[in-house]
């Protein structure tokens, strides 16, 4: 019985000690955050119930339910890029979805770029989109016999303006089954 006070005095003490050591902030020595720290929070705007709903249950849908998603949906490209955002790998995935529910769907892949470049760059740069985005749909398990890659480069623009806004609406790849 002695032997375990003995232990809880020098547990005590050893802790004491620690804290001692270590030393403790008052709250009178804790700074205030000044107005101009103030960190402000981003804003989150809400998802609507589709967008939240894919999210988490994209595979349960039924082909219907993903037909109605994917309707209209088109992948976007930075300027002069082929490379896919993050952004959109949820209407690829849409896309994959569908074609292994049909298993008879095939799709044209439409690539597309704004008016800047010559003609045969856009070409060539609209097929690298559509490539790209082919790619992507084989990593997801689609038979590459069952998609075909057409370039209609700066042809067929969704906004005929002469400005940035209109020029990212048509650097896109388009599905079409």
């Amino acid at each position: 019985m002695k032997v375990n006070r003995v232990k809880n005095l020098f547990a005590v003490a050893f802790v004491g000690a620690a804290l001692a050591m270590t030393g403790c902030t008052t709250v009178s020595e804790v700074e205030e955050p000044k107005a101009e720290q103030a960190v402000e929070l981003p804003q989150i705007t809400p998802k609507t119930q589709v967008e939240a709903a894919v999210e988490t249950n994209i595979e349960n849908m039924t082909l219907e339910e993903l037909k109605a998603f994917a309707a209209g949906k088109v992948v976007n490209f930075e300027f002069d890029r082929s490379e896919i955002t993050q952004d959109d790998f949820e209407t690829i995935r849409a896309n994959a979805l569908i074609m292994t529910k049909d298993t008879n769907a095939t799709v044209a892949i439409g690539g597309h770029c704004d008016e800047r470049g010559s003609r045969e760059y856009n070409l060539a740069l609209g097929e690298r989109r559509g490539n790209a985005v082919r790619d992507a749909l084989i990593a997801e398990g689609i038979d590459a016999s069952r998609i075909e890659v057409i370039s209609y480069g700066e042809d067929s623009p969704v906004d005929s303006a002469h400005n940035e806004a209109a020029w990212a609406k048509n650097r896109r790849a388009e599905f079409n089954y």
